[in-house]
């Protein structure tokens, strides 16, 4: 924790494909320069002046980017070349967006979920697995830093095959050092195929399942026909249930049948009954009109034989001795008249 170290500084410079070449096209002027014993021009100096302020900034006290200028690069650099090094070492030390997501720094993305079983490794995994990646990019650049430095710093007195020598031990040692990133690009993009044909075959599992559904949508909608008609056909006999539960029941009908069986059974005996007193009136009222009429014949003859006696000598006092009618008799001779 605290100020970065030098590494992490020199690495920081190297971070970037372009910070890279820069720093190689630095060195290339260096040799260069080197076959010329006795010149070292700008760009060399501005190279040496880059790696200088990567290497010492970690041992300054508070993490500062002091500098501490080499013995042979203090009095043949100008002003002008110290603030092109000093602007070349800005630029290569602002890592590019798409290379700081290649960083072998292990960062811990904050509110990442827990891996599931089977799903992943989990975050101490990875975090391990960075910092064995971090530490050993540092091993590789180290060996370039030590290499570089050592080159500048004995370069004033270098020949001239020795200092292809070194720019080439030195060159050897940037390629292992982006070897590592070409590795973990090589493995990204490895990781990324087979996450694309995983996710291929999801894709190709999602469009059968697609065409399967879309191949059940007739029979699904011959289904749904059939049960709209039937919910129909339900929905009728649902109203004639309705309409039944409405009416009087099965018992409550005999019920009521029953008891009108016997108030016809009563009236017929009534009638029955009404009948034979009718029957028993007409007789005797013929009974009746078969007296009167004799009844009546009765009287005629004794009227009859009334009158011949009156007419007969004597028939005077016979008339005044013979009894009178009676308001009784009548009456009935009245009633006679009328019922016949």
């Amino acid at each position: 924790p605290g100020a970065m170290s030098g590494v992490s500084r020199v690495r920081q410079t190297y971070q970037t494909r372009t910070g890279g070449r820069r720093v190689d096209e630095s060195l290339g002027a260096v040799a260069r320069c080197g076959r010329q014993p006795g010149a070292m021009s700008g760009e060399a100096a501005s190279a040496t002046r880059v790696i200088e302020v990567s290497i010492s900034g970690g041992n300054a006290p508070g993490g500062g980017t002091t500098s501490k200028p080499l013995a042979t690069d203090g009095a043949t650099a100008p002003k002008k070349t110290a603030q092109q090094g000093v602007r070349l070492g800005a630029t290569a030390a602002s890592p590019a967006p798409a290379a700081a997501a290649a960083s072998p720094a292990p960062a811990k993305p904050a509110g990442r979920p827990a891996p599931k079983g089977g799903e992943g490794l989990g975050d101490e995994m990875l975090t391990q697995i960075a910092q064995a990646k971090f530490e050993a990019q540092e091993d590789k650049l180290r060996d370039v830093a030590r290499q570089t430095m050592a080159m500048l710093r004995d370069y004033g007195g270098l020949p001239a095959t020795d200092s292809d020598r070194r720019v080439a031990e030195v060159r050897k040692s940037l390629l292992k050092y982006e070897q590592q990133y070409i590795r973990a690009w090589a493995s990204q993009e490895q990781r990324r195929r087979l996450e694309t044909e995983v996710l291929e075959a999801e894709a190709e599992r999602c469009r059968q399942e697609a065409e399967d559904e879309a191949s059940k949508y007739v029979e699904l909608r011959q289904v749904l026909e059939k049960e709209r008609r039937r919910r129909k056909r339900y929905e009728h006999y649902e109203k004639l249930a309705e309409e039944v539960n409405r009416k009087k029941s099965r018992s409550e009908s005999q019920s009521e049948i029953d008891a009108a069986a016997a108030e016809i059974e009563r009236v017929n005996r009534k009638r029955v009954e009404l009948e034979a007193l009718a029957e028993a009136r007409n007789q005797r009222a013929q009974l009746l009109r078969h007296a009167v009429a004799e009844l009546k014949q009765d009287l005629q003859r004794e009227q009859q034989l009334g009158g011949e006696v009156i007419g007969a000598p004597g028939s005077r006092s016979a008339s005044d001795k013979a009894p009178q009618p009676t308001a009784t008799q009548a009456s009935t001779a009245a009633d006679v008249e009328v019922i016949s």
